[in-house]
């Protein structure tokens, strides 16, 4: 016995198939691996650029596996470090200029 609907078992029960529908939520959680990689390269004060680069990676591990929370936290972790680290690299930077410049208009006290 054959139905439109599918295939007819033994106890002439209708086997049909039914669509099974996935849906891969799209989120996207922001992990700063390309800003970690800077910080960590360029300028690594106190080891936040490791630290940060360390949670940049877990916050990717953790999107793919699809545990959204723990990404949203390291990412969140990542990006707080990333600019701690940054913002320590420009006071540094800028302290060096203020200090160079200041060494080189500094008037010599034995031309007078």
């Amino acid at each position: 016995m054959e139905t439109c609907t599918g295939m007819s078992m033994q106890d002439n029960r209708v086997f049909t198939q039914q669509p099974v529908l996935v849906t891969i939520p799209d989120h996207h959680f922001k992990d700063d691996i390309v800003l970690s990689t800077l910080n960590l390269h360029y300028g690594n004060p106190c080891c936040l650029g490791a630290v940060a680069m360390y949670n940049s990676v877990k916050a990717r591990d953790s999107t793919f596996r699809g545990d959204f929370v723990a990404a949203w936290s390291y990412g969140a972790r990542a990006r707080r470090l990333n600019i701690a680290s940054f913002c320590i690299i420009g006071f540094v930077v800028l302290i060096s200029i203020i200090t160079l410049i200041a060494q080189l208009t500094k008037p010599d006290k034995n031309e007078s």
